[in-house]
């Protein structure tokens, strides 16, 4: 998406910065990306090279679609307890910090997240020598 569809996604001047200076601040979609994936990729406990993050627009809003895999534990070293999260449970909690962070960090509203779940990293557990 290039700066000239920015608006569609609500970017451009605010109030404050028209009175203050003449100008604008456009903010390019990559970067904003980039702050998406960042903000997932912590959310999830990734390494950001594996969530992938496409934006567009709803109602003047964000929308954001995210793709990773879940990191889960491994099966064979610890038993599930019922007190464990279930997947969906921690794609709804994934979902809210990602909508929360990304609102403080931008200062836009964020209306719509997509998360698709593309697999399963198993968190290995790595001994102390």
């Amino acid at each position: 998406m290039s700066t000239a569809t920015w608006s569609a996604l609500g970017g451009g001047m605010t109030p404050a910065a028209e009175t203050v200076l003449p100008g604008r601040t456009l903010v390019a979609e990559r970067a904003l990306v980039a702050v998406c994936e960042q903000v997932a990729a912590r959310a999830m406990g990734l390494p950001r090279r594996e969530v992938s993050v496409r934006l567009g627009a709803t109602a003047g809003a964000l929308a954001v679609r995210v793709e990773a895999p879940l990191p889960v534990p491994d099966l064979s070293e610890a038993l599930p307890s019922a007190q464990s999260e279930t997947v969906t449970a921690r794609g709804h909690r994934i979902r809210e910090q990602i909508r929360t962070d990304v609102a403080a960090l931008t200062g836009r509203e964020v209306r719509r997240i997509d998360l698709t779940i593309t697999g399963a990293r198993i968190e290995k557990k790595r001994r102390v020598r």
